[in-house]
């Protein structure tokens, strides 16, 4: 028996907001750690020019080279390291996010298929269910697909090769980061994350959630019962 339509829009807007509160706590995360980098960068080089202040050429020209490996891991290691974990929490809330919508629809249209959350390309496999069992139109989100779709290949690199790129296609990995202004890849073949790229990057999320979303209501909403996998909905 198919949930009542408050039932259905009480479930639905709670995943909405779970959804914005995901996007909006890690835009906020990734604020506070790019500051606290920033920070920690000018801290260690105040001190360093401190400490030179009654140095002869030749000690300052030592100490520079001592503190040379500190400023490569604030500048370069910590950041990369700390941009590599925003974007895979970013990316697996994602996964998360697209597959509680499908249960929701579930309930909400009273689907007979189950949906079965499989080990690879999470994402893709729930867009289509979404689109083949609860009638969710695809048509305009495709573009957007398409990017979500990119960063769970970068997400894999990062993940399973420490960000390099190992993709399957690499050429195309290295084709879209020359055309990203906030990624690239350095003379390792690891991925960069600019600074810039998370807020970016949760920008694009949001963007193609809102419009699956709104896609996804009025699968339900609009023609409950288009979907033939669809229970009677109950009066």
């Amino acid at each position: 028996m198919v949930a009542s339509l408050s039932e259905s829009t009480r479930r639905f807007s709670r995943l909405k907001f779970k959804i914005w509160n995901d996007i909006s706590h890690l835009k906020e995360l990734s604020k506070l750690v790019e500051a606290a980098l920033t920070r920690e960068c000018a801290a260690l080089a105040e001190n360093l020019e401190a400490k030179k202040a009654d140095l002869s050429q030749e000690e300052s020209e030592y100490l520079d080279g001592w503190h040379k490996i500190d400023f490569l891991r604030l500048q370069e290691d910590f950041p990369r390291l700390q941009r590599y974990a925003m974007f895979t929490t970013a990316i697996a809330a994602v996964e998360a996010n697209v597959v509680a919508l499908c249960y929701v629809l579930k309930e909400n249209i009273g689907l007979t298929v189950e949906f079965k959350k499989s080990q690879s390309n999470i994402i893709s496999n729930a867009l289509k269910y979404l689109e083949k069992r609860a009638v969710v139109n695809m048509v305009l989100l495709s573009h957007d697909i398409e990017k979500i779709d990119m960063f769970r290949r970068i997400r894999n690199c990062i993940v399973h090769s420490g960000g390099r790129n190992t993709d399957s296609v690499p050429e195309e990995i290295q084709k879209y980061c020359d055309g990203f202004r906030t990624l690239s890849i350095d003379d390792q073949e690891r991925i960069v994350l600019s600074e810039d790229f998370i807020s970016i990057a949760l920008h694009i999320i949001r963007q193609f959630f809102k419009g699956l979303l709104e896609s996804s209501e009025k699968a339900w909403k609009v023609k409950p019962a288009s979907s033939p996998d669809a229970k009677s909905r109950s009066r």
